[in-house]
């Protein structure tokens, strides 16, 4: 149902889902290349829209900066708040609680989040529902598995730290793609974990829900992305994305983006 409503149509592979066309490439702006997770696409293309007045907020998720241990859903309205918004978060992140401060004085929103929040959107749209009237863009992420906040404290054990409050910045994919867990704490201490590494928590602490998972690359967005694991994009590094442009608003911003040059991307096969 949800197909229908938003393509018209069932997908051919529903291992992919439906689309319009499939690219790798990176965001031409380094900045935003540097602070993604891997090609700074979903920020390249939530601060393409706002500097193009498209929208007038951009949905995403930042660390507190309180408890720069925990999440916080934010409309972005400034490039410092994408960029603060940029990188994957592997820890629950209840992001559809920014609803309840719609409508605001928002009139157009994009919103980024993952496969199963952007569902629940998209059912909120099948029913005219208000709460979501003033989102026009949806974008998505390519989803491996969501960690409990166990991951985070296990993490601080196994360097000596015992309280979560002691961390000051804590980053999932900091540094050069693909990335390293990192946590920097109040007392100049900086813990620093590659995410080949990393990955090792999942078996200990995947949340049940991850298990269940049946849309691993955000089906129903406009436009979804995520890492290029391939060997000729890892050797080459500073961050690859694929791009899936599903409908065809989606697809018409990533042909405005390489036209004015703020998208490299490349059309590839299935």
């Amino acid at each position: 149902k949800l197909n229908e409503f938003v393509f018209g149509k069932q997908p051919k592979n529903w291992l992919i889902g439906n689309y319009e066309k499939i690219y790798v490439g990176h965001a031409t702006n380094e900045k935003i290349r540097r602070n993604g997770s891997s090609g700074g696409i979903i920020s390249a293309i939530q601060l393409y829209l706002l500097e193009k007045k498209t929208i007038d907020g951009a949905v995403t998720l930042r660390m507190r900066h309180d408890k720069p241990y925990l999440t916080e859903p934010i409309i972005a309205t400034s490039e410092e708040e994408i960029i603060e918004g940029a990188q994957s978060k592997y820890t629950v992140a209840p992001i559809n609680q920014i609803l309840s401060q719609f409508p605001g004085n928002f009139q157009s929103l994009s919103y980024t989040a993952l496969p199963e929040q952007i569902s629940s959107i998209r059912k909120l749209q099948m029913q005219n529902h208000p709460s979501v009237a003033p989102i026009k863009y949806i974008l998505g992420f390519f989803y491996g598995e969501t960690l409990a906040f166990s991951a985070i404290k296990s993490l601080l054990r196994t360097y000596g730290e015992k309280e979560v409050d002691q961390i000051k910045k804590l980053s999932f994919r900091a540094g050069e793609w693909p990335g390293n867990f990192e946590a920097k704490l109040k007392n100049g201490k900086i813990i620093n974990v590659s995410k080949f590494y990393a990955n090792y928590l999942s078996p200990s602490h995947i949340t049940k829900f991850s298990l269940y998972q049946v849309d691993y690359m955000s089906e129903l967005a406009d436009i979804s992305s995520g890492d290029a694991w391939a060997p000729i994009y890892e050797q080459r590094g500073k961050g690859w994305s694929v791009v899936i442009a599903r409908t065809e608003k989606g697809l018409n911003i990533l042909k405005e983006m390489i036209s004015e040059k703020k998208l490299f991307l490349q059309e590839i096969t299935e």
